[in-house]
């Protein structure tokens, strides 16, 4: 099943964060977008293209402004030997039975199609095309990607269920499973957990994981951020209801705030520099001790493109979590990639040593 989201209007192309918004829309309908295409306005050539995309796509969403709305329609209508008729204030096909204020959707060829009409400074309307896939994923700490295939691939086919698996950005291996016809993804991740154990979390992130479980815990986690600038925290924040567990964050970025607002002593800097296992030891002590939280996690490194040296070059990074009770875990990695990448990677590898430590302590307690 393929799904395709054309976006007609050369305004929307850079503007990242409403196609963010837009795509975040389209995901609660479609969990996966295999294509996401942008038409110029006028295009001469649109309606083969439509027709183009139509022949190998499954579903396609049509995203297009108030000026090319209209546009779409008739050149739709005019495809399926149609009329245009008015409903509410638009103008659709007249074959077109589902609709609400802004979307619509048509069929061609078998195909459903889902017109919506958007704007960067409106909301985006309900998107009215769903599939019937069902996907979950699970992570796998502690084990490569290579080393999960083997032992995943031979269940996964017998089970009659797609799997994709990777590395990802933070360093650990992500599964994504697809229910087939005769598969069952419940009895699937039961085996997943069974095979991998403690290494294995089935969730739709790992902040998730953490946030579910602290709140099971009556638990609180804050963090201190330096070459990350606030990336963990949002990983958070981003997350409805993360303000049960979630207490703040500091991004000390400078030396000075390292110092004076988590108490990282000066000499520990000078001895063994900003980006050291002793610095995020006492930047871990320094979250715990103000936040009052139960769990710290605090990230520093060299983010670049400058910064770096031959003992620690750019993609060094230091990345902590400590549990009030002293179980702590700090490791150092060294990403690749552009100065983003690196910064995310930072974040997203946090996520896993959070939810090690959050594995350790409960095997204590």
């Amino acid at each position: 099943m393929k799904n395709t989201v054309l976006i007609v209007g050369e305004k929307f192309r850079y503007s990242d964060d409403f196609l963010s918004y837009l795509k975040r829309r389209i995901h609660e309908k479609l969990t996966k977008i295999d294509a996401f295409l942008f038409i110029k306005d006028n295009d001469p050539d649109i309606l083969v293209e439509f027709e183009n995309y139509i022949s190998k796509s499954s579903n396609i969403i049509i995203a297009a402004s108030k000026n090319n709305f209209a546009l779409i329609g008739k050149m739709l209508s005019t495809h399926m030997s149609d009329t245009l008729v008015p409903r509410g204030n638009m103008l659709i096909p007249s074959k077109c039975k589902t609709y609400i204020d802004g979307s619509y959707t048509v069929t061609i060829g078998g195909k459903p199609i889902n017109v919506i009409r958007i704007e960067t400074d409106e909301d985006v309307p309900q998107i009215l095309i769903e599939e019937c896939v069902k996907l979950k994923k699970a992570f796998i700490l502690g084990e490569n990607e290579e080393s999960v295939r083997v032992l995943l691939s031979p269940v996964a086919q017998a089970s009659d269920i797609g799997i994709s698996i990777f590395e990802n950005s933070g360093g650990y291996t992500e599964i994504v499973s697809e229910e087939k016809k005769y598969g069952k993804l419940e009895n699937f991740t039961g085996r997943i957990s069974k095979l991998f154990g403690q290494k294995a979390i089935v969730a739709d992130s790992l902040e998730e994981y953490i946030i579910d479980t602290l709140r099971e815990n009556g638990e609180k986690i804050a963090v201190a951020e330096s070459c990350s600038g606030g990336l963990l925290s949002y990983k958070f924040v981003h997350i409805p209801g993360a303000s049960d567990v979630f207490i703040g964050s500091l991004t000390t970025y400078a030396n000075e705030a390292k110092t004076s607002w988590l108490g990282v002593e000066n000499s520990i800097i000078e001895e063994y520099g900003a980006v050291s296992e002793q610095t995020i030891a006492e930047m871990l002590d320094g979250v715990l001790k103000i936040s009052g939280a139960d769990y710290a996690a605090a990230i520093s490194g060299v983010a670049g493109p400058g910064g770096g040296s031959d003992e620690k070059p750019i993609g060094c990074v230091y990345i902590g979590a400590k549990h009030r009770s002293g179980v702590q875990k700090i490791e150092k990695k060294n990403f690749k990639g552009d100065r983003s990448l690196i910064q995310s990677s930072a974040a997203a590898y946090s996520l896993k040593i959070i939810c090690e430590i959050l594995k350790d302590f409960s095997k204590m307690s």
